[in-house]
């Protein structure tokens, strides 16, 4: 979060011109895919987030500008495609959690 905060208005910008946020927050790597959990995730996320708010950004605009991605791009692993089918699992489960939390109330 801090390098958004050192960036910010460079940032708002970006926004205010209809820039979108790829948020790489899911690991494909096994072995760091196996470190977290949804839970982990949406909390990682959910306090960046409200960081970013508390350093005058707007967190509508944000959510409302931002999708969820695979953290990396390692998408082929030992066990095959195991892991990335669960990363994008994982990653649907913690979209559906942040709509739910953010969207929905």
């Amino acid at each position: 979060g801090e390098i958004f905060v050192k960036y910010r208005e460079g940032i708002k910008r970006f926004l205010d011109n209809g820039g979108m946020f790829g948020w790489g927050l899911v690991p494909a790597n096994t072995d760091e895919f196996l470190k977290e959990s949804p839970d982990s995730l949406v909390r990682h996320i959910d306090a960046l987030w409200r960081e970013l708010e508390k350093a005058g950004f707007d967190l509508q605009q944000i959510l409302s500008q931002s999708i969820l991605m695979p953290a990396t791009c390692a998408l082929m692993n030992l066990d095959g495609y195991e892991t990335v089918e669960k990363t994008y699992e994982r990653l649907k489960a913690v979209s559906r959690h942040l709509q739910e939390k953010y969207l929905h109330r």
